[in-house]
């Protein structure tokens, strides 16, 4: 999952498991401070784990949706009603 800061200087890669795989500060961004870079890191990190947990989130609902069916089949194709 790749997200950026608000002003696009700062790109953040995470992997499924949420950990910074990547990251990538535009030229020139270093003089504008460690504190500005710092929370342009930051931000484009939560938008990276935004995007991951969103993503998530759906998986997880259509792997539910598929169980359930699973589940329904199973129990129909041996006589139980569910």
């Amino acid at each position: 999952f790749t997200a950026t800061d608000e002003d696009d200087t700062v790109t953040a890669t995470i992997n499924g498991h949420r950990l910074l795989t990547g990251l990538h500060i535009e030229e020139g961004m270093l003089r504008l401070g460690a504190k500005t870079v710092e929370q342009r890191i930051n931000e484009a990190i939560s938008n990276a784990q935004a995007q991951a947990t969103t993503a998530i989130a759906g998986k997880q609902q259509q792997m539910i949706a598929s169980l359930i069916e699973v589940t329904a089949n199973l129990a129909k194709s041996v006589g139980l009603s569910l």
